[in-house]
């Protein structure tokens, strides 16, 4: 996993419109969302406080993206921050990305002061990932009549975590 590199994207990063077509790819479309729709978005956790884009690269390359927000899913609008948008690249899969992108993404919300942090993902889908890196199941939920899971995380370093 050498040559590895994890950093926050800026909405002038030249990343952000990889980052935004693979999110827009991967959920945004079948949302409704346009590639333009996706980019502004992303552009706007570039720069707002408290969130951020981070992208993983090789060389020039961006092979991964993952996401600090401050709201996720509108049916929980207290649970605050979340870890969104991880997505890695199917050539680089299976290198442990998407745990670099998720340390960093749980880095930046210990780092402004949250003790815990939130992700969801549908049932029966990459929640065996996120329990080895201690995800815990917090309820399900329904999002557009599909099942949803949303997990929590206590953030090392807190009272919480313990």
């Amino acid at each position: 996993m050498t040559g590895i590199w994890i950093e926050s994207l800026s909405g002038a990063s030249s990343h952000l419109n990889r980052a935004s077509r693979w999110l827009n790819e991967q959920w945004g479309r079948a949302l409704g969302y346009s590639l333009g729709d996706t980019l502004r978005w992303c552009e706007g956790v570039a720069e707002a406080d408290g969130e951020a884009v981070f992208g993983a690269g090789r060389g020039d390359a961006l092979v991964g993206v993952a996401l600090l927000v401050e709201s996720d899913l509108e049916l929980e609008p207290d649970l605050s921050p979340w870890l969104s948008g991880l997505y890695v690249a199917p050539s680089h899969r299976g290198r442990r990305i998407g745990e670099l992108l998720i340390d960093r993404v749980e880095h930046a919300a210990r780092s402004i002061g949250h003790e815990r942090l939130y992700l969801y993902c549908r049932s029966g889908q990459l929640e065996d990932y996120y329990r080895q890196m201690h995800w815990h199941h917090e309820k399900p939920v329904e999002v557009d009549g599909q099942p949803f899971v949303v997990m929590s995380k206590a953030l090392e370093g807190h009272a919480a975590y313990r």
